[in-house]
């Protein structure tokens, strides 16, 4: 399925969301991965009816290739591929803390403000899902506030995403086996910044 943007893409998943989840979500806390599961998670919002947060979480790349992801950092907590040496990972590590900060600090965001997930359940969404990196290091964060249970939902999930841990539940809306960019699903799929937070 191709959707023309972002929001319609988060309009049908939140209308799924509704049709299938509702019972299990109706207590949950929303989070968004910035930056583009927050035009996800705006549409999403205004069908649920749920507490919603955004969420940072940085790519662990290096510079000069922005596709090749190693891993993901959000709040001292890193998930890397199987397949990274840790001499690798901790060569780029340092520049995705300091993008990681430099974001917490310019959209005032902290770890204290998730303590409203504690014994809640999370549905965490994003744009798309390639790998699951971002996720998985968002879960690890997640996991140290002993949520009840945790749903990542998303429009578009590559068929090569990793396999998450049981306790998360994964809403996949199309799993696609050649996913080369998330372009090929999106008519309009603009880069965001941070200023998508003031729309």
């Amino acid at each position: 399925m191709i959707y023309p943007n972002r929001s319609v893409a988060g309009r049908h998943l939140a209308e799924q969301l509704k049709k299938n989840y509702l019972n299990q979500i109706n207590n949950a806390v929303l989070l968004s991965i910035l930056k583009g599961g927050y035009e996800i998670g705006k549409e999403v919002e205004k069908v649920l009816k749920l507490p919603h947060l955004v969420i940072p979480a940085v790519k662990i790349k290096p510079e000069s290739e922005a596709d090749n992801t190693l891993g993901a950092y959000c709040f001292g907590h890193i998930y890397h591929s199987k397949y990274i040496s840790r001499a690798i990972l901790n060569k780029y590590l340092p520049y995705a803390q300091e993008e990681f900060e430099l974001i917490c600090q310019t959209t005032n965001l902290d770890q204290d403000q998730y303590s409203i997930c504690t014994n809640k359940e999370i549905i965490i969404v994003d744009d798309f899902i390639q790998y699951g990196y971002t996720v998985s290091a968002v879960c690890q964060f997640l996991a140290t506030l002993n949520p009840k249970k945790i749903y990542v939902a998303t429009p578009v999930c590559s068929a090569d995403c990793i396999d998450f841990e049981n306790n998360i539940e994964e809403i996949f809306l199309n799993i696609e086996t050649d996913f080369y960019t998330p372009n090929q699903y999106y008519s309009d799929f603009p880069k965001l910044d941070l200023s998508v937070l003031e729309n």
